[in-house]
């Protein structure tokens, strides 16, 4: 976090239960750094669903409202930061979004997809996808699925599925046999492109 990340929240955190923040990440690979900022979405049903809501350390979260939802799950495996937006979305809380970029996280070069563990890779999948759709049964129980939304949770998983096919092709398959997507042919183009320009 640079110096002034807390107390520029603050400064805008009144009425406020969830500050949302933008983040830098910060890679380190063979020797070489790199940067790339990512702005959180603003429209915080859109921001959790597609995974950009900022992360843990780059929101300001006031006690009292975590608390009043039974705050962190840690039976969960993994996505316990939005599985617990997902639940102050759910009790009313306010958002307010930070423009400011203040909060640095240093990767790398080791993620779960390197580390050969097929059966934790699959575990944080499912849990990904497990969240949206819930996130779609919540949307749709109280009249606010739409059709843009809708296809927005569907993109994501869709997205979420081709990122792994070649490490989790029997996940994959059988979710697509038995879900039906709603995704852009031009997404579902562009992402079949990527795989083939990948793995050329």
């Amino acid at each position: 976090m640079t110096p002034p990340k807390i107390a520029s929240q603050l400064d805008i955190s009144e009425g406020a239960d969830v500050v949302i923040g933008n983040h830098v990440l910060v890679y380190f690979v063979d020797g070489k750094v790199t940067k790339h900022i990512k702005y959180a979405n603003p429209k915080p049903w859109e921001g959790l669903i597609e995974s950009n809501l900022g992360i843990t350390s780059s929101i300001l979260w006031k006690r009292q409202t975590l608390l009043n939802v039974g705050g962190w799950d840690s039976s969960l495996t993994s996505s316990q930061e939005y599985n617990l937006l997902f639940s102050l979305l759910k009790a009313g809380a306010k958002f307010v979004y930070q423009h400011e970029v203040q909060t640095n996280i240093n990767k790398s070069d080791s993620s779960i997809s390197k580390s050969g563990d097929k059966f934790r890779l699959e575990q944080i999948v499912r849990n990904r996808i497990d969240l949206r759709v819930s996130i779609r049964t919540y949307l749709q129980g109280k009249g606010m699925l739409n059709r843009h939304l809708g296809r927005l949770i569907d993109t994501y998983i869709y997205n979420e599925l081709m990122t792994w096919i070649n490490i989790l092709p029997e996940f994959t398959d059988q979710f697509l046999k038995n879900n039906s997507l709603d995704v852009s042919k031009m997404f579902v183009l562009k992402t079949q492109m990527k795989r083939l320009l990948k793995f050329d």
